[in-house]
């Protein structure tokens, strides 16, 4: 069995699912130059033919997922695959259309207990796979295994991705008004949103959109949750708050519940007491184990928020 196949049936949801490749047009030629080449590696070699995609041809390219990258903002993507001696590295790069797209999609692909690295903007090394992104674009390597030469190859070729993509970038501002650690000393795993999916991944408020919002961030401490949505100015909050407060109250997810203009109150299934509020032009959600953690929670984002609103460092 030839080491090509043996990567095709260890990847098969990563991979091109179909034969034969499109003729590329000059844009997915440009997505190209993020990709090293032979020429610049030594000892490496590459791996059959680069897969390209674009717009909706995301779905011919991975298979599930392609939603998630849609619904930040994918514009096209490259994977190629390259080895040296025994180790085998798939490389996936996603251009996105702009610097929080790339940055939301990096953060849903993240988990809790991934290495941070010194590549890119951010990085996350987990098991046998890092995750970066920078400026517009976030790029996934995958290897074989958790070996220490597997890992060295795909640091190698991380770093020189890396240097394929001149722009930079900062996480959009609404992730920095969240407490990077909880009371407890637990850090946070930040999620930007910009839609229903990932959002309703993290957690499901209701059974259907319930903040209506362009842009969020979830905070995941591990007992407590923080939720924080962005609106045009508090006119608009109250307004939203108010019918997300009705949808909650109806959904049949929550008991005890208390719900009117000012907000929502009531238990979840898993019995986490959960507590919406409007915070100038942002609404917030706490979720924890009880009412006095949850309503703690409450009062330091509102101190964070109060202080960002002056022009001050939370």
């Amino acid at each position: 069995v030839s080491r090509r196949s043996h990567f095709l049936r260890m990847f098969p949801g990563i991979l091109l699912l179909v034969s034969a490749a499109a003729p590329l047009c000059a844009q997915q030629e440009g997505v190209l130059s993020y990709l090293p080449d032979e020429s610049a590696l030594e000892g490496w070699e590459t791996l059959g033919d680069p897969q390209t995609a674009e717009g909706d041809d995301l779905f011919l390219l991975i298979n599930g997922g392609a939603e998630i990258y849609n619904e930040y903002g994918f514009v096209r993507a490259v994977m190629h695959s390259y080895e040296i001696g025994e180790q085998s590295v798939n490389i996936e790069v996603y251009e996105m259309e702009d610097v929080a797209s790339a940055y939301g999609a990096y953060s849903f692909k993240t988990g809790r207990g991934g290495e941070p690295i010194d590549i890119g903007s951010e990085a996350s090394f987990e098991d046998y796979y890092l995750n970066f992104w920078k400026g517009n674009v976030v790029v996934t390597l995958i290897g074989f295994d958790t070996n220490q030469e597997t890992r060295d190859a795909i640091l190698t070729l991380a770093r020189f991705v890396e240097t394929r993509i001149p722009e930079e970038g900062a996480r959009p501002e609404i992730v920095e008004l969240l407490p990077p650690f909880s009371v407890g000393g637990e850090r946070a795993q930040l999620t930007y949103v910009e839609g229903t999916l990932a959002l309703m991944n993290r957690y499901r408020f209701g059974n259907e959109e319930v903040f209506e919002a362009k842009s969020g961030v979830v905070a995941d401490y591990g007992e407590r949750k923080i939720f924080l949505f962005a609106y045009e100015d508090e006119i608009q909050t109250f307004d939203r708050v108010a019918a997300a407060s009705d949808r909650m109250a109806s959904s049949g997810l929550y008991t005890g519940v208390t719900a009117d203009d000012l907000g929502f109150s009531g238990k979840d299934r898993d019995g986490r007491f959960l507590l919406l509020r409007p915070v100038g032009k942002y609404s917030v959600v706490c979720l924890d184990k009880d009412s006095t953690d949850a309503f703690s929670a409450m009062e330091e984002v509102a101190s964070r928020l109060a202080f960002a609103s002056e022009g001050q460092v939370p």
